[in-house]
């Protein structure tokens, strides 16, 4: 099937349940949601057909209303894409629409387990979904205040909403565990991709400055490697199916990312952070729940 013939039957199958016309809606979406993109060199272009076919697949295939913010392009001022981020209201969408779904509730600890991040606002250490089904059984995802805040050197909803904030991360998880919705993100979690993207792949050789001022018959000794810092990679591509890979073969299969030492698996700056800080390791959200359930 080309291209232009997905794009055409996703377009005209998104228009017709908007009841827009194909034309109408694609000039819209370009000129509302795909505003001129900022390339890396300060310059801006179009968004590219293969974005736009992206966009509009997703919203598509989950049935989301672009007009409505509901989904929309966030761009990555890092590498110039475009990445199709769902909105609160989207989320709220996906879960409350699927056929299985039947209610919700929160649980929360009283106000004397509430802690305070640094530069946020007093909030609850954790919060608990429970996602009722229609079968009868219950979906229930807890996510940890201090597992999930992102510290950011301005006023960011994490500062001044922290509650909202950590609710929200609660109930987006909690839809993905019970209804398995995947391959699309939130806003947060987009903002964390492009950090853990904007991370400099650091060489293991010598700066070149150091070796110029070693006289050729003096030795020149290696930089000194910790397990303080994982290492960034100077390649993509997929991890083995039948063994995970050894910490040298990650470095080189996830570009531009932080990595867990117990996994070898991708992990996010701010889950390096963390782990770092409390465990003196860098570990995936995963493992770093392992850990604490033993």
């Amino acid at each position: 099937m080309s291209k232009d013939l997905v794009k055409k039957n996703a377009l005209q199958s998104l228009a017709e349940r908007l009841s827009v016309d194909p034309c109408d809606l694609k000039s819209t979406l370009k000129a509302a949601i795909f505003k001129p993109i900022k390339k890396k060199d300060g310059t801006y272009r179009e968004a590219y057909d293969s974005e736009f076919i992206a966009y509009i697949a997703v919203a598509n295939a989950y049935k989301l209303n672009p007009l409505t913010k509901e989904i929309y392009a966030y761009p990555d001022t890092k590498t110039g894409a475009i990445i199709p981020v769902v909105s609160t209201d989207g989320w709220n969408r996906l879960m409350t629409s699927h056929k299985d779904y039947r209610n919700h509730y929160y649980l929360e600890p009283e106000e004397s387990q509430w802690i305070t991040m640094p530069g946020a606002k007093p909030c609850p250490k954790w919060c608990e979904i429970h996602i009722v089904k229609k079968d009868g059984s219950e979906t229930v995802v807890r996510e940890y205040l201090d597992e999930v805040y992102r510290q950011t050197d301005y006023d960011s909803p994490w500062k001044t909403h922290t509650k909202r904030m950590l609710r929200h991360k609660t109930k987006i998880q909690g839809a993905r565990e019970a209804f398995g919705f995947a391959g699309i993100y939130e806003q947060d979690e987009a903002e964390r991709i492009i950090e853990a993207e904007s991370v400099e792949i650091q060489s293991l050789k010598e700066p070149k400055a150091l070796s110029e001022k070693k006289g050729k018959d003096e030795p020149v000794n290696a930089p000194e490697q910790t397990t303080e810092t994982p290492a960034p990679v100077a390649e993509k591509g997929s991890p083995a199916k039948d063994a995970p890979a050894s910490p040298e073969q990650a470095a080189d299969l996830f570009k531009g990312q932080f990595i867990c030492s117990d996994c070898t698996l991708p992990c996010t700056k701010a889950e390096y952070d963390f782990s770092m800080r409390k465990y003196q390791k860098a570990l995936c959200r995963k493992c770093q729940r392992k850990i604490k359930d033993k």
